[in-house]
């Protein structure tokens, strides 16, 4: 079905006017239209109904012609409906048995195998695949409004149990919240008090009663309930439908109750700070880095020109808490590198006992930054020496500069 020659330039036109139409689509239209990524079940339907190609096996042709057609499709849509887990809202039906999921799943392979040479049948297999893996879960979501939110860095979706209140953001935890009276302003997940960055906060409270606090990731505003009076805080974040979520009391209540005047800086962090130090801002006393996009890691955040930004907009003996906990990247050896800097460093691993583990604390890894080396080691001796571990270099690796960064050499090929 190649084209002849003397079209293959509106051939070429074409596939690139769709390629557009596409990309503007996915890029600005979706986010503002939907509330999950739709678009991409959207994409394999329309994909399914294009589909030419001929029947597998020989029976192919006898089932979708003649008399036997539409008995056939009405037949086979109705033992698919009957097999997939239905009920898209809660509630709706009984728990569906593992058994009765697995012959479902298995029952609408086959059909689509047979369903080649048909494009409502194909198609319709594979609606009823995705909703058999996964999609009753997507759309329940949907329906049930307010449970999640999208915006162009990402999709947000709110989970509640009697506890807990909890925001994540793609596959990643950004914020939980405890729903038990009394502990509603207890910072949890991985901001414990005994975590790297909860040493920190809680330190700085008994060392400066008007210290300045810059945090970078905002989440559902966990942090700010270290906030002391007399302290001066402000967070960044590069998506205002964050702060929309944390500034709202019906979602989550740390800002509203812990710093409900702290302000927000909307943008990119690295780009707002340096307009800060070109500002002659007053320096920050401890500067946390807790920025993700889902499990992704900002690279620009943690390269050697980041830190040196860092360092311009601290104080000479301020402290810099980086959060580097993740499923997929080793970044300690990132960070490690700027030893070589001038920096010195430290690791705290966080794991929380059973009691901590009811209380909705998260294991944690964060890395302490600090220039001054006699600052350094005081803060070590007051959170307690025994809780830090020397960061780890890996041989060869020089860590990221603007100029070149690669996740290759700290990829974890194993993860347990």
């Amino acid at each position: 079905t190649r084209p002849e020659p003397a079209q293959l330039t509106k051939f070429y036109l074409v596939m690139s006017f769709g390629g557009v139409l596409g990309g503007a689509f996915c890029a600005l239209v979706a986010p503002l239209a939907f509330d999950w990524a739709y678009e991409h079940p959207i994409l394999i339907l329309l994909g399914g109904a294009l589909l030419t190609a001929p029947p597998v096996f020989a029976l192919g042709p006898k089932l979708w012609g003649g008399s036997w057609r539409r008995a056939f499709i009405c037949g086979a849509v109705a033992i698919i409906i009957s097999t997939v887990p239905v009920g898209l809202f809660p509630g709706m039906v009984a728990p569906v048995p593992m058994w009765l999921k697995l012959a479902g799943i298995i029952l609408i392979i086959n059909f689509a195998v047979l369903a080649i040479g048909s494009r409502i049948a194909f198609t319709m297999s594979l609606a009823a695949m995705m909703l058999a893996l996964g999609g009753r879960g997507v759309l329940a979501l949907s329906i049930d409004g307010g449970m999640r939110v999208r915006s162009y860095f990402g999709i947000y979706s709110f989970s509640e149990t009697a506890t807990t209140r909890t925001l994540v953001h793609g596959t990643t935890v950004h914020g939980i919240q405890s729903k038990v009276p009394g502990r509603e302003n207890e910072p949890l997940s991985y901001y414990a008090p005994e975590s790297g960055v909860g040493l920190a906060l809680r330190d700085l409270a008994t060392r400066k009663a008007d210290g300045r606090v810059g945090v970078v990731g905002l989440g559902a505003g966990t942090l700010a309930c270290y906030k002391q009076p007399g302290q001066d805080w402000r967070f960044y974040e590069i998506d205002p439908a964050i702060e929309k979520i944390a500034r709202d009391p019906q979602r989550f209540t740390f800002l509203a109750k812990c710093a409900p005047n702290v302000p927000v800086e909307i943008g990119d962090a690295r780009l707002v700070l340096e307009r800060e130090v070109r500002a002659n801002a007053a320096p920050l006393d401890v500067l946390v880095i807790d920025a993700f996009s889902s499990d992704a890691v900002p690279m620009h955040l943690l390269t050697r020109d980041a830190l040196d930004i860092y360092q311009r907009r601290m104080t000479p003996d301020g402290i810099l808490m980086m959060h580097v906990s993740n499923r997929f990247l080793e970044l300690e050896p990132v960070l490690a590198a700027a030893e070589s800097w001038g920096w010195h460093l430290a690791k705290r691993d966080y794991t929380p006992d059973a009691e901590g583990r009811k209380r909705a604390y998260s294991d944690s890894h964060w890395i302490v930054l600090a220039r001054d080396p006699a600052a350094f080691a005081a803060f070590l001796q007051r959170t307690g020496r025994a809780k830090w571990v020397a960061t780890k270099r890996r041989a060869g690796f020089n860590g990221w500069t603007d100029d070149f960064a690669s996740i290759l050499p700290v990829i974890k090929w194993k993860r347990h």
